[in-house]
């Protein structure tokens, strides 16, 4: 072939060159023609069948009153999991703020006022707004909205995790907001609540960090309506003629204070404990600690005798004073009269006036002095000989109310509080003692690990009930 086409003249032997190429080309060009037609019809036929698989779902939106922009369509995600088909109802459960009617029954069954929420862009109720009206209805609840995969209007822009404020818009009404989007998807059980808005609060920023995603609309009945015009009318006055005795200011303030309720009688059985021995905030915790064990098991709190207290009376002072060795009271620092009238409380001079005959009692619960303050004393001794002590530390025990199988067998159970602590229970031989001991810092041999009851008292105890919790 070489030869033959270097006889031939250049211009033969260039045609002849192009004519051998040609079916080549040709092949080539149906090869990726029919590549082409093959993976347009896979893509058919895989989009054919996700149709299929996964139909459109129906807007869950309802129209809204005349003159009200309708909100978006929500599409249901294939991904999520489909909800039962049921009437709607009003299904969630808030938590019942004071004085608040839940919307239960059908959308139609009780006539409320014209009632709305105002969801803002920005904070301060300013940008882009969204109202919802108090017919909305969502898939599991009535007079609810939830901002799961809705849009403002305008922008288009995804309300969830883009609004800031809110106000509530209509006479008597309440808006409950919660953690999660109760109308649109099934949760068990009522968690998840945030908190409340009332209509005469105005515009309500809300955080940021956990921005609420579900709205329920409550009604104040008739006496809650009247109640709050007047505590409104009484502010009035107030402006107009402001308070300026302080004695009746201080009178105002001091919400706390309960005059006309009785203080609590003691009782036969007791928690006693020791302060503890660090610096006041440790001494905080450890006192908080006694009053919730004791109040949980309906006993009587018995407080420590008057001794130094680290950094008040004794140790590195660095400000206001010298080094002193002085005595200091749980009744200098907190109001145990107060305390009183919630839970019965007695001074560890009393308890020894009540009890040295029957529970034997052989050390006086004198105050040490000086530098004894920080080691064992008579009466500390006596208390763990007599009654040793719960090692209860907060950080590595979690005590279970009322016992450990009540709790783990309750919807209550939070599995995240009970990780990497040991689980613990006031059990009927415990309770059967007259006196349950909480040794802070005076454990045996000196081990103060789990004998020091610091931390937060808001997990110390878990209660399968949430009424015992929310009393709490």
């Amino acid at each position: 072939a070489r030869s033959t086409s270097a006889a031939m003249p250049r211009s033969k032997r260039s045609r002849f060159l192009r004519a051998s190429r040609k079916p080549f080309r040709c092949s080539m060009f149906r090869v990726i023609v029919a590549s082409f037609a093959i993976a347009t019809l896979v893509i058919v036929c895989f989009l054919g069948f996700l149709i299929h698989k996964f139909p459109p779902g129906v807007s869950s939106s309802v129209p809204a009153p005349p003159g009200i922009p309708s909100p978006v369509s929500v599409i249901e995600s294939p991904r999520l999991p489909k909800l039962p088909k049921s009437p709607i109802i009003g299904s969630s459960k808030p938590k019942k703020p004071h004085g608040v009617e839940l919307a239960t029954g059908n959308v139609k069954e009780k006539r409320w006022p014209a009632q709305s929420v105002i969801l803002y862009e920005k904070p301060g109720c300013k940008g882009e707004k969204y109202e919802v009206h108090n017919t909305h209805v969502e898939n599991n609840c009535a007079k609810c909205f939830d901002v799961c995969q809705k849009k403002f209007s305008g922008s288009g822009r995804e309300i969830q995790g883009h609004w800031r404020s809110l106000k509530v818009v209509g006479e008597g009404a309440i808006v409950s907001m919660w953690a999660i989007c109760k109308g649109t998807w099934t949760y068990p059980g009522d968690e998840g609540y945030i908190s409340s808005v009332q209509a005469d609060e105005g515009c309500k920023d809300i955080n940021k960090e956990w921005p609420p995603v579900h709205l329920q609309f409550h009604m104040k009945d008739e006496s809650q309506i009247s109640s709050a015009k007047s505590e409104l009318e009484e502010e009035t006055q107030y402006r107009k003629n402001p308070i300026k005795n302080t004695v009746e200011i201080l009178e105002k303030i001091s919400y706390w204070k309960e005059p006309d309720k009785p203080i609590k009688p003691a009782t036969t059985e007791y928690v006693t404990f020791l302060k503890d021995c660090g610096g006041f905030n440790n001494i905080r915790m450890g006192f908080e600690h006694a009053i919730l064990m004791a109040w949980a098991t309906g006993r009587t709190l018995v407080l420590p005798p008057p001794e130094g207290w680290y950094l008040i009376d004794f140790g590195p002072i660095k400000r206001g004073g010298s080094y002193s060795k002085g005595m200091t009271d749980f009744s200098e620092y907190f109001d145990i009269d107060h305390l009183k009238r919630g839970m019965p409380v007695i001074t560890a001079q009393e308890f020894y006036d009540r009890e040295k005959d029957r529970l034997g009692l052989t050390a006086e619960p004198k105050s040490p002095s000086g530098f004894e303050n920080r080691g064992k004393s008579p009466w500390k001794t006596m208390l763990w000989d007599k009654f040793n002590g719960q090692p209860w530390s907060p950080n590595k025990r979690v005590v279970l109310w009322p016992t450990i199988d009540e709790y783990m067998a309750s919807s209550n159970k939070n599995d995240l509080l009970l990780q990497g602590k040991g689980k613990v229970e006031f059990s009927s031989d415990l309770l059967a003692k007259t006196v349950i001991h909480f040794p802070a810092c005076h454990g045996p041999n000196g081990d103060q690990g789990i004998y020091r009851y610091l931390g937060q008292i808001a997990n110390a105890v878990l209660f399968s009930k949430k009424t015992k919790r929310n009393r709490v």
